[in-house]
């Protein structure tokens, strides 16, 4: 156990939790913490994406609660800026080297630790950035107090010894520069790319490799933005590294397989899942039977899903396809949920009452640093946006790279195959047979992310995904609601780009920089506007992530 101070009160919490974790438990999720604007709002993705768990750490100023590790005598703030009444200590930032790395991997998830395993064969210079302070992603994410055996390819990496490893510091900012040290957007006269951190001397690398990974969407309906509505992932990970749960009995709802996979787990770490709401109809899921051949290649898969509805079934717990939440009820943090569920020409309306919902309606990649960069960013069928490649992985700036969940949301295992065969292109390692059996197993796992890509297009062809509310809270970071948007978009000179959109309403400026509410906005605009916007995509960023001012 450790002790710390949270807004002046001393507490004790166990060693290991998260600054996210101790704060919801000390205080409860509906007190985490409260907006400029009064707003309750509480921990949702618990993977540094929607800043909702934003709180001060005495000696580290404003961070993100769930990527901060609680440690003795830590001072915690839950208060607004203006009412703090302490100067924060500052930190400093050494003055960067003069080295150039041959290959910075942004990202020590699968997809990037694949890549660091290959690169080590090779002569090149390789060094792996992680805004986390351990190697694994979301997937491998390790416990903070290594409550379980790291997965193999985390213990490979750890083992490496021909790279370096830079993990704790989150990138904010890539920039091309001349070999004068001047920037240019020019790829020929560019020397290196410069790569700047939170908290740390800025690195130079000549090519860059980003594997960010994905996060969960979320689909925005009345009462989401209250505390205990959270990402089917956010339960995942706070369960399986710090074996808490923000509610012992939780409603999920979603479009995706992984929701089965996560009631699992609360099943089996005694939470009480209530239901789960599935968008699609059985018929539709049905209809997948058609890909058998490709699911025989994933048996494990399979068999994993098949475990999940066995336990499920052993718990009683319903499964309702067709199935959407309309409304998530509670004054100050959830209460209830109600759900429709369209089996006839009358839905079904049931209210559940629960404390946690989780929500997981497909992946969305985590794009921040590959639009601030200025890479090509394509709006895919179902609604997420991927960054454009060609066959040697490279994005549409010369010398940045991307793999796994950026180019094609299909599992660990496919981003790991992918990363290791970028890696083997950029460390010139790339010939014999070990390459063809990378290539195979990534055809393979393409094969399997098509079967879930169709999936996911059935569900986001539905109405529910289409219509939205007047009073619906569309940014919950901004607190822009749609009819805010139909006000800006019904002017008699409307914004017809879907930045200039964003500038005009404030949808999608807030801390997570629209990572929840872009493809709603787009939708939104699409209904309103006589064509659909300009753009689909919100341009990049500088910084890309929150930061210091001492970063700058």
């Amino acid at each position: 156990m450790i002790h710390i101070n949270i807004d002046g009160e001393k507490h004790q919490v166990p060693a290991g939790w998260s600054v996210a974790t101790a704060v919801s438990h000390v205080k409860g999720i509906e007190n985490y913490r409260l907006t400029e604007q009064n707003h309750r709002r509480a921990p949702m993705c618990h993977m540094g994406v929607c800043y909702e768990c934003s709180l001060h750490v005495s000696g580290q100023g404003n961070v993100r609660g769930c990527m901060v590790q609680a440690t003795e005598g830590m001072e915690i703030r839950t208060l607004h800026a203006e009412a703090l009444d302490w100067k924060e200590s500052e930190r400093e930032i050494l003055s960067e080297n003069d080295h150039i790395y041959d290959v910075a991997i942004i990202g020590a998830g699968p997809a990037g630790m694949g890549a660091a395993d290959e690169l080590a064969k090779s002569e090149k210079d390789v060094l792996l950035i992680d805004e986390q302070l351990r190697a694994g992603g979301q997937i491998y994410k390790q416990p903070f107090a290594g409550r379980q055996p790291p997965h193999q390819l985390i213990l490979t990496v750890d083992q490496l010894v021909t790279i370096d490893r830079l993990f704790g510091h989150a990138v904010w900012s890539i920039q091309s520069y001349t070999a004068s040290d001047q920037i240019t957007a020019d790829p020929k006269s560019r020397a290196f790319f410069r790569v700047f951190l939170e908290n740390h001397s800025p690195i130079r690398a000549k090519k860059i490799l980003l594997a960010t990974g994905a996060y969960d969407r979320i689909h925005p309906v009345r009462g989401w933005t209250l505390p205990g509505v959270m990402s089917a992932g956010g339960i995942q990970v706070q369960l399986k590294t710090q074996n808490y749960a923000a509610g012992q009995s939780v409603v999920l709802t979603g479009s995706h397989p992984f929701i089965l996979i996560v009631g699992k787990l609360l099943c089996e770490s005694g939470v009480e899942v209530k239901g789960i709401a599935i968008a699609q109809s059985l018929k539709t899921l049905l209809k997948m039977s058609k890909h058998a051949g490709t699911m025989r290649h994933h048996r494990a898969k399979l068999n994993e899903l098949k475990n999940a509805i066995q336990i499920l079934r052993k718990n009683q717990v319903p499964i309702w396809f067709n199935a959407m939440p309309t409304e998530i009820a509670g004054e100050e943090k959830v209460r209830a949920v109600t759900i429709k569920q369209s089996k006839a020409a009358v839905p079904l309306i049931r209210t559940i009452p629960c404390e946690v919902v989780g929500m997981c309606y497909g992946f969305t990649p985590v794009l921040d640093l590959a639009k601030q960069a200025g890479c090509h960013i394509e709006r895919t069928a179902h609604g997420t946006r991927k960054v454009v490649i060609n066959e040697q992985n490279e994005t549409s700036i010369q010398g940045i790279f991307a793999a796994g969940e950026l180019i094609r949301v299909g599992g660990a295992e496919r981003s790991e195959a992918e990363g290791r065969l970028v890696g083997r292109n950029l460390g010139g390692t790339d010939q014999g047979i070990e390459k063809q059996s990378l290539k195979k197993a990534m055809e393979k796992w393409n094969r399997f992310a098509e079967v879930l890509a169709e999936v996911e297009l059935e569900a986001w062809r539905l109405t529910d995904f289409q219509t939205f509310e007047e009073n619906l809270v569309l940014c919950k970071c901004e607190n822009v609601t749609v009819q805010d948007i139909h006000n800006t978009l019904m002017q008699p000179s409307p914004p017809t780009d879907l930045n200039s959109i964003k500038l005009q309403t404030r949808c999608g400026m807030g801390l997570c920089q629209g990572k929840y509410c872009e493809e709603s906005l787009y939708r939104v605009a699409c209904g309103t506007l006589s064509e659909p916007p300009l753009t689909d995509t919100f341009n990049g960023q500088s910084p890309a992530k929150a930061i210091a001012i001492r970063n700058l």
